[in-house]
């Protein structure tokens, strides 16, 4: 008895938790025209305090539905891309054999001013760590994936931001699994 609780008492204060504390920034904000219709678009980048090879993860961001309509996802105002070189445009291998690093891109209207945009890992973090990736995000910003919103009125100033209350923050992952 007396050695089970020795091992439950080791066993609890051995255990570690690692968190990172992970900041977002909008990079190149600009306003755009492709010669039909105007938008505001903006590279989204992360950093960390602590390195470490990127997971899933979701991002909230809040708008002026008078510059862009509401629900932009369902309107067609909204989309999310993903730039070469960017964090999410991770692969790894030519040819038949490619496979990626995130996929599974999901937007969805949060609410009639806010549009949430997700991602999931792909690739385990072995494969990461094998084509050299030991990790993607740093203490020095990188480009995470880039946003972009058609205006139905130019006049309105944009006013995203990134959405911080506490529900729909934490919503990352460090990367996982040996396959």
């Amino acid at each position: 008895m007396m050695k089970k609780l020795l091992f439950i008492f080791l066993a609890a204060f051995t255990t570690q938790l690692f968190s990172q504390n992970i900041s977002f920034s909008f990079v190149n904000a600009r306003n755009t025209n492709d010669g039909t219709d105007d938008y505001y678009e903006a590279d989204i980048y992360i950093a960390s305090d602590t390195d470490f090879i990127l997971g899933s993860g979701q991002i909230y961001f809040n708008y002026n539905t008078a510059a862009f309509g509401e629900n932009v996802d369902a309107s067609g105002n909204f989309t999310m891309e993903t730039p070469d070189g960017c964090i999410l445009d991770t692969a790894f291998g030519s040819g038949i054999f490619d496979p990626v690093g995130y996929k599974d891109f999901v937007v969805n209207d949060n609410t009639t001013s806010r549009v949430s945009t997700a991602f999931q890992q792909s690739s385990s973090e072995f494969a990461f760590t094998a084509f050299g990736i030991t990790s993607n995000v740093t203490s020095t910003p990188s480009h995470l994936y880039s946003i972009k919103f058609k205006y139905i009125d130019t006049n309105e100033s944009p006013n995203v931001t990134f959405e911080a209350t506490d529900l729909f923050t934490g919503q990352f992952f460090t990367a996982c699994g040996p396959v």
